[in-house]
């Protein structure tokens, strides 16, 4: 699609009221130095000047259908694109897991999700200093029964 990739914004209002954001979350700059090669990635939309005044692009908000090809991305999305200068695509939490035939597309995916994503330093000491102090008391086990949606972006 040639595009740059803006932070996502992920929900705060739904039902957490957490507004730490991707950047308060996620390592931003392991994130953007993983994928330097595959995506070219900004923190937010940058600004445009024209004529001597600056002018910051405002995304075009589409939802796509929740069980969308590529094709759909690389036709509809792209169209709305370029007509707009930036899209927000929203929701897009289900769109994580389904089935991609494209194994350029499956390899991103994979580095994104195993990679790329890290979280800040904060956050992984904390979730070590958990883990120990849950070994310390013998075996335990972690059981996630679903997919909430209020952790992504809508």
């Amino acid at each position: 699609m040639n595009a740059t990739l803006v932070l996502p914004e992920l929900d705060a209002n739904s039902f957490w009221h957490d507004d730490s954001g991707f950047q308060g979350i996620y390592d931003v700059e392991h994130f953007i130095q993983t994928l330097k090669y595959d995506v070219r990635i900004v923190e937010s939309i940058p600004e445009i000047h024209k004529n001597g005044k600056t002018k910051k692009i405002k995304a075009h908000q589409i939802r796509p259908p929740r069980d969308a090809p590529i094709s759909w991305y690389t036709t509809v999305a792209l169209k709305k694109m370029k007509e707009h200068g930036a899209i927000y695509l929203t929701p897009f939490s289900h769109r994580l897991a389904e089935e991609i035939d494209n194994a350029e597309y499956q390899r991103l995916r994979c580095r994104v999700n195993y990679h790329a994503l890290r979280f800040k330093p904060n956050i992984m000491r904390l979730s070590e200093s958990i883990v120990d102090k849950l070994r310390a008391q013998g075996h335990f086990m972690s059981i996630h029964l679903r997919f909430e949606m209020d952790m992504l972006a809508f």
